[in-house]
């Protein structure tokens, strides 16, 4: 008898398990595994559970504005940390609460669907920056293709070569100028 795989869902949450995630994002991760869908009010409780944990353990954090034209936008936050020492207790809180279930929540079909959109939407803003900056870059381009040199743009890290990147490498702001946040 053929074993029957996982879903994507229920492979992040059999990942959330093994990795220690709290029982309040393993019982959404469970629901939105039977359900087949992330919805995103489990996505803004767990975010919030995280900065509950931050708020006590002293952590600083800033959540980005979310565009309210993209129904699958993720909630995107940035953790400030006056101590280094702290970095181990927000990462336990974020991946505790929040981390898989917004995994989830993006990479569900319909996410990516719009974040495809939103990519297709800004690749001529995205061409412009790349070539203003000395990139060659043009519409005949695979969106893949696109991907590979905005990392290049933004981190300098050329993934055909393997070469580090430059020395004092400065990101050429392509990402921003085209108002996306990743792909």
């Amino acid at each position: 008898m053929a074993q029957q795989s996982e879903t994507p869902l229920e492979s992040i949450l059999r990942l959330a398990k093994e990795s220690g995630a709290q029982p309040s994002q393993l019982d959404r991760l469970e629901r939105a595994a039977a359900q087949g869908f992330v919805e995103f009010r489990d996505v803004r409780a767990a975010v919030d559970e995280t900065f509950a944990c931050l708020d006590a353990a002293g952590i600083g954090y800033v959540e980005q504005a979310r565009d309210p034209g993209r129904e699958y936008a993720p909630i995107e936050f940035s953790v400030a940390l006056a101590d280094p020492a702290l970095e181990p207790v927000a990462d336990a809180c974020v991946e505790g609460y929040s981390f898989w279930i917004q995994s989830a929540f993006e990479q569900q079909p319909a996410g990516l669907e719009e974040a495809d959109a939103e990519f297709e939407r800004a690749r001529p803003v995205i061409i412009a920056c790349l070539t203003d900056h000395g990139v060659n870059a043009d519409e005949s381009m695979t969106n893949a293709e696109l991907k590979e040199l905005l990392i290049y743009s933004e981190i300098g890290l050329d993934r055909s070569s393997g070469q580090p990147p430059p020395e004092n490498w400065e990101s050429m702001g392509c990402l921003d100028a085209a108002g996306i946040n990743g792909f």
